[in-house]
């Protein structure tokens, strides 16, 4: 069986289910130019829908079909959008996943097959990478290694220091804004969270609130700074190399171009130390 060139996987959230189209996050619009070439706006189409259209295999069906594929118009300011869209269809060859589906984009050369599968994920991809589970090595109590920690431990003063204030209303605005899915794009297993009842994501500041000194007339609690991410997808930012963490930013920023109105690109990469 033939391997795709390149692989396109998103998590359907409710929200998209409902309004019958998905946003494809940044990292993979090149891919689609290339196969598909130009790819007009939502405004440059409104007299001539048939530009938007765009021929996609639908793997189930075993049949073509013509989906819509545009990037949103400019905000009220006029300023671009950054945010590329796939619209489901009815009917013959019905392509419409449902809330909590996976659909699946394989490339083979200047076509693209779509596939849809359930959510409950084993084999979950992350930025279609391959999560491999690890075993954890069994603990040996007569490692000397862990027989060193038989004595408490000793004490520190931690000193008081200033910080910023999270606001509560806005990181329950950023979830409920994201239909409590990961804005990273990170597809992965979660849990229901007991508070909530939805599931688990962490509200992660892009510009962080360590600076807010730095911004008299911006607030950093404000929904616009402010992502739902999985823990996987915060402890990559947080954590990972420069290369992971460069990619988890510019795909949120994707999703937040106002952003780079009050700040360029370069400055908020370097708080990451990834420019």
């Amino acid at each position: 069986m033939q391997k795709p060139d390149y692989t396109f996987e998103r998590l359907v959230t409710k929200a998209e289910a409902t309004k019958a189209h998905i946003t494809i996050i940044v990292i993979h619009h090149d891919r689609f130019k290339k196969t598909f070439g130009p790819i007009y706006r939502e405004d440059q189409v409104e007299e001539n829908d048939a530009l938007a259209l765009k021929p996609f295999f639908i793997e189930k069906e075993n049949v073509w079909v013509n989906l819509k594929l545009v990037y949103r118009s400019p905000d009220k300011n006029g300023k671009p959008r950054n945010e590329l869209r796939l619209y489901f269809n009815k009917g013959k060859g019905q392509f419409k996943p449902a809330a909590n589906e996976i659909i699946i984009a394989n490339f083979y050369g200047d076509e693209v097959v779509l596939s849809v599968r359930p959510s409950d994920i084993k084999d979950a991809t992350i930025l279609n990478a391959k999560v491999r589970k690890a075993e954890p090595p069994v603990y040996d109590s007569n490692d000397p290694s862990n027989t060193a920690y038989t004595t408490l431990p000793s004490t520190m003063t931690v000193s008081a220091r200033e910080a910023w204030r999270r606001d509560a209303k806005s990181v329950r605005k950023c979830l409920k804004n994201a239909a409590y899915a990961c804005e990273a794009g990170f597809v992965e297993p979660s849990f229901v969270a007991r508070k909530t009842k939805k599931p688990y994501l962490e509200v992660h500041h892009l510009v962080p609130l360590r600076y807010q000194g730095d911004f008299t007339s911006f607030n950093l609690n404000d929904p616009a700074n402010l992502f739902a991410l999985s823990p996987h997808a915060h402890r990559a930012i947080h954590h990972g190399q420069h290369t992971v963490i460069r990619t988890v930013v510019e795909t949120l920023l994707g999703r937040r171009p106002q952003l780079l109105a009050k700040l360029p690109k370069d400055t908020i990469l370097e708080m990451y130390k990834c420019v």
